[in-house]
């Protein structure tokens, strides 16, 4: 039963626009947050912690270039001045450029008197902006920053320091790798949290659609005999001879009532005179058709609408239904019991309202009844 229940839930979530519709919704924000943190979120860290190195870099060689008299001062006495600063500031190896490209310092002194030619000498650098590039290998990760030296907002060199990021690097690896975990966390919470409250809303709304249906059904139907009652068999039977008269159909009505059914209450008990009445409500469920209507007029009187049916048919079906009765025994704590009914049925002439239709078959019904009743009469 329970596993009825919550299949049904979820077949109302998928059977529901506005849940599926929430749900696509939810389901595209997730996505784009992951998304928006993997693609903008983590390459912007990214950036600002090279963008941080770049600038202690740039400040150590404007720095070094303010300081260090590149013309003037031996190679052992440069690489000895710089030699503390490249210790702190992680430097691996910087080159010193002059306005043509051509290194007239390096810690690689086999590097000295090589020129570069790379566009972005031309391009970036002789226009006083910074240069860098990443360089990574199977067991480091380097910076490579070109700072441009300037003089009186003149090109006059630059430098080239290799800043060993691999640390840097792997910490934000470490850091990205968390903060998508937190996504894919979050993500995984908040779903739980909404496939709950989707679950929960769905079960309420299947509940009220559940209590709507009884309510109508309380409204439709006979709470004794579970047929439909008379108020919904007139606003039934109404729409249902409109169809006729435009199809130009026969349809018929049979009014019902239980004989002596005075006798069987005050006999037997009211009871048993519930009983009685049931029995005949599931007995006529059971020998008409499914095209037909079954209804309980008001107390032991019950009315059926024949559509589409001759009454040569009508009373095929009435006989049947009368016969059926009157040979049937109840037995009810031990009481040995048999009742018969009486029938009126009545063609629909294509001009009649719903109520003269009825009164038509009642009169029927008080004719079988003076003439002995338990049979039908037209």
């Amino acid at each position: 039963m329970k596993e009825l229940e919550f299949f049904n839930i979820i077949k109302n979530i998928f059977s529901t626009k506005i849940y599926l519709l929430i749900s696509f919704l939810f389901l595209s924000l997730m996505l784009f947050i992951s998304f928006f943190v993997k693609s903008t979120i983590i390459p912007s860290f990214k950036e600002q912690v090279i963008s941080n190195i770049i600038d202690n870099t740039t400040r150590l060689a404007f720095r070094i270039s303010k300081n260090m008299d590149f013309e003037n001062l031996s190679k052992d006495d440069l690489s000895k001045n710089l030699a503390l600063d490249l210790s702190i500031f992680k430097i691996s190896k910087i080159h010193y450029f002059d306005k043509y490209g051509k290194i007239i310092y390096s810690t690689k002194k086999e590097k000295i008197d090589n020129q570069k030619i790379d566009w972005y000498f031309s391009d970036v650098l002789t226009k006083g902006k910074i240069y860098y590039e990443i360089e990574k290998n199977d067991k480091n990760t380097l910076l490579e920053v070109y700072v441009p030296i300037l003089k009186g907002g003149d090109y006059q060199g630059a430098f080239e320091l290799y800043y060993d990021i691999t640390n840097e690097m792997n910490s934000f690896e470490e850091l990205s790798t968390k903060i998508m975990s937190l996504v894919l966390f979050s993500g995984t919470f908040f779903s739980m949290i909404f496939l709950i409250v989707m679950y929960n809303a769905s079960k309420s709304n299947l509940k009220l659609k559940n209590n709507e249906g009884r309510l109508k059904e309380l409204a439709n139907t006979d709470s004794l005999t579970k047929l439909y009652n008379r108020r919904y068999f007139y606003k039934i039977a109404t729409k249902i001879l409109k169809l006729s008269q435009r199809a130009k159909q026969d349809i018929c009505i049979c009014m019902i009532d239980i004989d002596n059914f005075k006798n069987i209450n005050d006999t037997y008990g009211h009871h048993l005179g519930d009983y009685v009445i049931k029995n005949l409500a599931k007995r006529l469920n059971t020998l008409t058709r499914q095209s037909d209507i079954v209804a309980r007029y008001g107390g032991e009187e019950f009315v059926l609408l024949f559509p589409n049916t001759s009454i040569e048919g009508a009373q095929i079906i009435a006989k049947k239904i009368c016969k059926e009765i009157s040979e049937q025994k109840l037995i009810n704590k031990k009481i040995n019991l048999s009742y018969t009914i009486s029938l009126g049925l009545s063609l629909y002439n294509g001009e009649d309202s719903i109520d003269d239709f009825i009164i038509k078959a009642d009169e029927s019904l008080y004719k079988a009844k003076h003439a002995g009743k338990n049979q039908v009469i037209f």
